[in-house]
């Protein structure tokens, strides 16, 4: 692999440059499926917590208003 033209970087230099790219690309990738994971299953669990809230909730039957 040759340097571009007017570059004074070496084949190992752009080597290197590509993995680091290649391998940090994966890096990126996984953190960014944590992230959105941990945010989906944040949503889902308080969704969750929320509708077994509501359905143990004991509710009041409503009663007619005897001043009207």
């Amino acid at each position: 692999m040759l340097p571009p033209p007017g570059t004074a970087f070496t084949s190992a230099d752009l080597q290197g440059g590509a993995q680091l790219t290649y391998y940090g690309g994966d890096i990126a990738e996984i953190a960014l499926a944590t992230v959105l994971a941990a945010q989906w299953y944040t949503a889902t669990d308080r969704a969750r917590r929320r509708a077994r809230r509501r359905s143990t909730t004991v509710r009041r039957p409503q009663t007619e208003d005897a001043s009207a």
